[in-house]
């Protein structure tokens, strides 16, 4: 381009560029509706999302008292002298009420401590088996206390856990096994020792006791049946205990062969009555039945003095006794002394000038002084001096050790056999006794006692007993395996938190008028804010009047839901209220809904139900065999139901099952998937079962849910030096997974906690720890925690992080946990499922005369189960009379007035496109045809609930669809605009070029001016 053309109206004197910016931004003017449009279908589009957060607010509270959910709500008080005893919840189904509690004694787990052994990794050279939950425990001489541990723990997982755990505690060379019940309870840990290895390990001391007392003798366990082989029963795999066993004390002992892998609880009882008889003896065996809980047992009751000796673990296994788990008495011993050369021990007798060290004279002299210091039991400290007379002996020091100035009667002293000063604290448990003596060998002598060592630390073999709760509610005795109480008071769940038998406590169940108050004002202001808005600027004419203001689509919702709100309950409701001014809520003349919270207290506390049917869709069957479960479609009125098909179970019933299961030694397994779930469960079918074994095995096995659970892969220990489990309190700069270097936890680590919750929501966050010596193991399990919310239980259990669904039944919970500390970007391991979760079954298994029949509990085609087996050893199935394959229900069939209806179950609904379309029904009775009718109301707030569906459902929701509009109309005019603005740009484009040509013209025509004027000036004559 011409260098002239840059500077506009250099030639021509003309400001082009400002000329041709005019002639644009007066024709782009002409664009300025288009852009207005754009605004206000913007500034609609934010008014309509605004209606719909009103609306939103509106459906919900409007749901809340539609469903009862924001009604039914109770309150529970504690009162008494110590309400920190107990906490109450109450639920929806509560009633109001007063119950009286005293907390007798709060359920706790059992715990069992080994002894104490110098290594946690070392072999200890003990072999042998123990039963742990009815599964056999493998020990091997070159297994170590954490192996040991190891194999326990791999035997509580999966579908039959032992329900016990076991972990390493201690340090500085002195470590235990200590077994942990998983639940609460007074069965406590089952555990039976085959071959002294519990013994071994300190943790049963080599007794037994009757296990089942009775006021006149002892009991067996309960076993299933009487005539099957007690070892079978047990289940204890590869063991079948027997031995001759002694009942019976002194005199009237006698002896008796017993072998469970033969005896039936029968045999047992005439075996022990014919060796009885026998000997003269007058202990007498019967067999007696025990029903709790629906469920049948029998017991071998022997009575007589409970005194027996076990031999091959016969009456452990059975239940009659129980290995002892005594405390053990801490225990100080000295060096040997003797009373001369040879090594004669010393004794009591000996005195203190006649004894040898080491094969020495010790050479005691008369005015020889010994000082001795100790502690008790309890750490009470204590010293005494004690100068050697003419005629001492080691007696003369053990009285005064024994006396006042000593240990006081806490403990006794004695010398051993072997010549050793002996002190043995008189309590047992964990204990603080401890003893110094100090030799003065003023005359010269070399006297000794030695260093008072503890040779049998004191402890608690059971470090906390099992036991039940036991709470009287309303003066009857409830008994729970927990803490956790909710099936004696309907909707209460009582929780234990202490015992005190002194102090009784009253617990209140009232109804939370509160919330219905509040669930009722959140229905009204967000209402009145909806209202609000619909009128605002409604007669405001001016340019700033509010986008939607008179917009008839919302008027015409606050009309009809202002209608609804103020008519009145159709009299086929039968409730003590009608109208919502009933309930204390009343329109202003400005349209403003208002709420007297007093009136609505009194009407919840007079009839609560009342109350919610004001509200509710309500239904009415004319007979038992129809029942109303919800209204669809259906107008107010009286529908006729006509039945052609009743719905079925799917069942099946053995054909020919002689009443005992016969197979070979190996169990075969039942396996039934129950369809509508997929799951699966397995059952142990075994010789000599009978038909009642087998259903008890179905239904035990079909009934039993489970939470989904989550356990690390690898279990952390303290740092250092890595020998004790990690626990909540331990920082999380010493957290290591092993005896290599610690996990490299510092200030910035960064944790990522991912997954997914029981219902399948994504979790992603981060946790950074701010100060390792500080923020403990405890601090990351919170974090967890608060990651998966309270749907979800974060534990520490043995060193490693469990995280577990709170509810019983499938689950999608799945977690991660990574860091970004270089090199080990999976601190803790894999995440690993360890309990699958599964809900009980509706499937159970019953007897039909001498034949097994399997049923599902529901009816229709959607559920069902398939059965098919698989064989142990040899294939003993055909003895059941079962095939397998797959069995399905039926649907109930029918009409709803006339109209067509389908049947799931026993549940009717009428179908899509009909005038009653939703309507459901349930069906009972054996009856088909003209079975009766169901007369159907609608509450105040149906129609309003029905408007707001219309409005905000998703997708093809009024609002959805004027948005939408909206948004297209937008994008249509952005378009015409985009389009428009470009030509002008072209136009502004030629405009300029044009100039600039105009200007370079003028500026050649100038300059041939200029040219010829100064040729002309040089002309002659020129001037």
């Amino acid at each position: 381009m011409d260098p002239l053309a840059t500077i506009s109206g250099l030639a021509t004197g003309i400001d082009f560029r400002d000329l041709v910016n005019q002639i644009i931004e007066a024709e782009s003017s002409r664009l300025e509706p288009l852009r207005l449009s754009i605004t206000e279908s913007q500034e609609e589009v934010a008014a309509w999302e605004e209606v719909r957060g009103l609306l939103q607010a509106l459906q919900d509270a409007t749901t809340a008292l539609e469903d009862g959910s924001g009604l039914d709500a109770f309150t529970t008080e504690i009162l008494g002298l110590s309400p920190s005893l107990l906490r109450a919840t109450a639920s929806a189904d509560a009633a109001t009420g007063r119950h009286t509690v005293r907390v007798l004694q709060e359920a706790q787990r059992e715990q069992l401590g080994s002894g104490l052994f110098a290594s946690r990794s070392t072999a200890l050279g003990v072999s042998g088996q123990f039963i742990l939950g009815g599964r056999v425990v493998d020990v091997f001489a070159g297994d170590s206390l954490q192996d040991i541990a190891g194999g326990i723990n791999t035997l509580n997982i999966g579908s039959d856990p032992t329900g016990v755990s076991a972990t390493v505690t201690g340090s500085d060379g002195a470590y235990r096994l200590v077994l942990s019940a998983t639940e609460t309870g007074s069965a406590g840990i089952d555990v039976l020792d085959l071959s002294g290895v519990l013994g071994s390990l300190g943790l049963l001391d080599g007794t037994t006791t009757a296990k089942n007392r009775t006021s006149g003798g002892f009991q067996t366990d309960g076993f299933a049946d009487t005539t099957t082989a007690v070892g079978t029963l047990l289940g204890f795999p590869g063991v079948t205990p027997s031995g001759t066993v002694t009942l019976g004390a002194g005199a009237s002992s006698f002896t008796v062969a017993l072998d469970l892998s033969t005896m039936s609880l029968e045999g047992v009882r005439d075996a022990i009555n014919a060796a009885a008889s026998g000997a003269g003896a007058s202990m007498f065996a019967s067999i007696v039945t025990d029903t709790s809980g629906g469920e049948t047992t029998y017991r071998l009751d022997i009575t007589g003095t409970p005194a027996a000796t076990d031999d091959g673990a016969v009456l452990q296994s059975m239940g009659l006794l129980e290995g002892g788990r005594s405390a053990v008495s801490q225990v100080v011993q000295g060096d040997v002394l003797t009373t001369d050369a040879g090594g004669t021990p010393a004794t009591a007798a000996t005195r203190l000038t006649n004894l040898f060290n080491g094969g020495s004279d010790a050479g005691a002299q008369v005015g020889d002084t010994l000082t001795f210091q100790g502690t008790d039991h309890n750490g009470n400290a204590f010293a005494l001096t004690h100068t050697i007379q003419g005629g001492d002996t080691l007696q003369t020091l053990i009285t005064r050790l024994d006396g006042a100035e000593g240990f006081n009667g806490s403990a006794t002293v004695e010398i051993s056999a072997t010549g050793q000063l002996t002190a043995t604290s008189a309590t047992a448990g964990a204990s603080l006794l401890s003893l110094e003596v100090f030799a003065g060998n003023e005359g010269g002598g070399i006297l000794d006692l030695g260093d008072m060592v503890v040779t049998d630390a004191g402890r608690d073999r059971e470090i906390s007993a099992g036991q039940d709760a036991l709470v009287e509610i309303d003066g009857s005795l409830v008994t729970s395996a927990s803490n956790e109480i909710s099936d004696v008071v309907q909707g209460v769940t009582f929780s234990v938190l202490g015992a005190d038998p002194s102090s009784p406590l009253e617990v209140v169940v009232g109804r939370d008028t509160e919330v219905g108050v509040a669930s009722v004002q959140a229905f009204i202001d967000a209402y009145n804010a909806f209202s609000q808005f619909v009128g605002n600027g409604i007669d405001d004419l001016s340019e700033n009047r509010p986008p939607l203001a008179g917009d008839s689509i919302l008027r015409g919702v606050r009309s009809r839901i202002t209608f609804a709100l103020q008519s009145a309950l159709p009299t086929a409701a039968a409730t003590s209220f009608t109208r919502l001014s009933d309930l204390g809520v009343e329109i202003t003349r400005d349209g403003v809904f208002t709420l007297d919270a007093s009136t609505l207290q009194d009407a919840l506390a007079q009839d609560a139900a009342g109350v919610e049917r004001l509200f509710s869709a309500f239904g009415v069957g004319s007979s038992s065999a129809v029942s109303f479960l919800a209204a669809g479609s259906a107008s107010a009125g009286t529908y006729d139901i006509n039945v052609t098909q009743l719905g079925s179970s799917a069942v099946v019933t053995s054909v020919g099952f002689g009443g005992t299961y016969v197979d070979d030694g190996t169990a075969d397994t039942l396996t039934i998937v129950d369809d509508e779930t997929g799951t699966q469960y397995d059952i142990q079918l075994s010789n000599g079962m009978s038909l009642t074994d087998i259903i008890d095995a179905v239904n035990a096995e079909l009934g039993a849910g489970q939470s989904q659970e989550i356990t690390s892969e690898f279990t952390m220990y303290s740092n250092p030096p890595a020998n004790a489990v990690a626990d909540a309190s331990t920082p999380l700069e010493d957290l290591r997974d092993g005896p290599g270097p610690d996990a490299g936890f510092v200030a910035g680590t960064e944790f990522t906690i991912s997954g997914t919750t029981a219902e399948g929501t994504a979790v992603l966050e981060t946790f950074s720890v701010t100060d390792p010596a500080t923020e403990t193991f405890g601090t990351l399990q919170a974090a967890v925690q608060s990651a998966f919310g309270a749907g979800t239980s974060v534990s520490i259990v043995n060193g490693q992080l469990v995280v577990e669904d709170t509810s019983v039944g499938e689950s999608q919970l799945s977690v991660s946990i990574g860091s970004d500390v270089p090199g080990n970007p999976a601190p803790f391991g894999q995440m690993l499922v360890t309990q699958q979760g599964r809900a009980a079954s509706s499937v159970v298994a019953e007897a039909t005369g001498p034949e097994l029949t399997i049923r599902d509990d529901g009816a229709g085609a959607g559920g069902g189960f398939t059965l098919s087996f698989s064989a142990g050893g040899g294939d003993g199935t055909g003895s059941l009379g079962l095939s397998a394959g797959a069995f399905v229900g039926s649907d109930v069939e029918g009409t709803i007035n006339g109209e067509a209806a389908t049947g799931v179950g026993n549940v009717l609904t009428a179908d899509a496109g009909t005038s009653v379309e939703g309507l459901s029904v349930g069906i009972g009775g054996v009856n088909t045809g003209a079975i009766g009718s169901v007369t159907v109301g609608s509450g105040i707030l149906t129609d309003v609930t029905d408007q707001l569906e219309e409005l905000l459902r998703f997708g093809d929701g009024q609002i959805d669809g004027i948005i939408k509009r909206l948004d297209a109309s937008v994008d249509r005019v952005e378009d015409r605009l985009e389009d428009r603005e470009a030509r002008l740009e072209d136009r502004r484009q030629r405009l300029i070029a044009q100039f600039v040509a105009l200007e370079q013209a003028v500026a050649r025509a100038q300059s041939i001016q200029e040219q010829l004027a100064s040729q002309l000036a040089t002309l002659p004559g020129g001037n």
